[in-house]
């Protein structure tokens, strides 16, 4: 039984690292009526994106393993770009992801096809580069509003390259 939870004692420790300790500083009653005093300690990561609305009707489009290859791509893009690669590198590492979270295996033929429907549902946006994509920053983003607009003007920017033209750049963005 827990009593007398105060949040006064609650110390948040600065980030150290990619965590953000914390600890809780509570009472509890044993069986023999002693109260004793005990420590919770949690950490937290640091680490995080951002994610932005009126764009669910996407996510419905996508397989599970879709949604999940997503999420996982978002916790690995660059920070400023959003980039992310297309590799078999990338597919191993999140087919290892996958087991350590206890998730069931998938094929590399699932993973590739994962990011086809992303692809198509214009959540990623393909480069000029074979194999290099970007995270759509208008739905998931890193950095701060300042460097997401910047993101968002060098990909509009590009939509006037002719070597973007074979991509999916323009109904990514919702100009065509």
């Amino acid at each position: 039984m827990i009593q007398g939870v105060s949040w006064r004692n609650t110390k948040y420790y600065k980030m150290k690292k990619n965590y953000l300790k914390t600890k809780l500083t509570y009472w509890v009653i044993g069986k023999d009526q002693i109260r004793t005093k005990r420590n919770y300690y949690r950490r937290y990561t640091k680490e995080h994106f951002r994610y932005f609305l009126n764009w669910h009707h996407r996510l419905m489009e996508l397989s599970p393993t879709s949604i999940s290859l997503l999420f996982y791509l978002a916790e690995q893009m660059d920070e400023i770009t959003n980039e992310v690669y297309h590799n078999q590198a990338t597919i191993r590492r999140y087919q290892n992801f996958r087991k350590k979270i206890g998730k069931k295996a998938c094929s590399d033929a699932t993973v590739r096809k994962g990011f086809q429907q992303l692809k198509r549902s214009n959540v990623i946006i393909s480069t000029n580069e074979k194999g290099n994509y970007i995270v759509n920053p208008i739905y998931l983003y890193k950095e701060s509003d300042e460097y997401r607009r910047i993101c968002i003007n060098k990909l509009l920017e590009h939509t006037k390259d002719i070597e973007w033209a074979n991509t999916n750049l323009l109904e990514a963005l919702g100009l065509y």
